[in-house]
């Protein structure tokens, strides 16, 4: 409810846009934070974290994962949290694949069942996880197996949608994060498709806002500019990388040759922020 200016914002890290509705604001300093607005951050690792623990008072680090669905997408999931030193159970039907799991996957606790037996989600005590994801190949059995991990306590749940369509699904069915694998086939398709300048690409809200990577020309109008006079374009610069290091801008700092910005922009003025860059 406190004007920007006056807010508690964690160290490095900017609010680069907020979602209200159907609007979407690049913030200046005037501008406060409404219950229910959705807030893109761009921001350290560290400061991510200070920002779950403003915007979720209480919420402790998730230490305990439950993946439904050992294919690709599960076992790839369960690589990285493992690797982050968090818990995972994986649940798998088929006995032949959730062996050979179990054996390629020594950190893990691999399960041979449905995952949707009343009897099992309590002997395992799976509503105690910290979050269940679903990635079964099957879009309906993710829902239902969500549906019924939320009943059995389960928190906070992620489904791997198969169909776009199922992410419209998932979310009025209660799934609190829905992700498309299709998209981030999308976003290496659009980092091609902009200025070869363009180091990365992230797509957010489907596909209607971007965060770009972008290397500045040497010949652009913002080196040498202090942030407080560039020219507003409905853009936001969220951080510079300059020398291998992040930077989170404030009004009096100036853009050199060869640094790399992190844009947010609606997704429509991409290709003309990239070229203004």
């Amino acid at each position: 409810g406190v004007p920007l200016r006056e807010a508690k914002i964690p160290a490095d890290s900017k609010v680069a846009a907020i979602i209200r509705g159907d609007r979407m604001l690049l913030p200046g300093g005037d501008e406060r934070i409404e219950p229910g607005d959705r807030i893109v951050v761009i921001g350290s690792p560290q400061a991510a974290q200070t920002w779950s623990a403003l915007l979720a008072p209480g919420e402790e680090t998730v230490r305990d994962a439950v993946i439904y669905g050992a294919g690709r997408v599960g076992t790839a999931i369960a690589h990285v949290l493992i690797e982050q030193g968090i818990g995972v159970r994986l649940i798998e039907s088929s006995l032949e694949r959730a062996r050979a799991v179990a054996e390629s996957l020594p950190g893990a606790r691999v399960y041979h069942a449905t995952g949707v037996d009343p009897d099992f989600l309590e002997r395992e005590r799976i509503g105690q996880a910290g979050v269940a994801i679903f990635a079964m190949r099957d879009d309906a059995k993710n829902l239902y197996a969500a549906s019924l991990a939320k009943v059995h306590g389960v928190q906070f749940t992620i489904g791997i949608a198969h169909e776009p369509i199922s992410v419209t699904a998932f979310e009025q069915g209660g799934i609190d994060v829905s992700v498309n694998p299709r998209m981030v086939t999308a976003e290496e398709i659009i980092r091609f498709a902009h200025d070869p300048r363009t180091q990365q690409v992230a797509l957010l809200e489907g596909n209607r806002y971007e965060v770009l990577d972008v290397t500045l020309k040497d010949t652009s109008e913002y080196i040498g500019k202090r942030f407080k006079d560039m020219p507003v374009r409905g853009a936001l610069i969220g951080a510079v990388v300059r020398n291998g290091a992040a930077l989170f801008p404030h009004r009096d700092d100036v853009l050199q040759a060869g640094d790399r910005v992190i844009v947010f922009t609606e997704a429509a003025d991409a290709p003309r922020v990239v070229k203004a860059l």
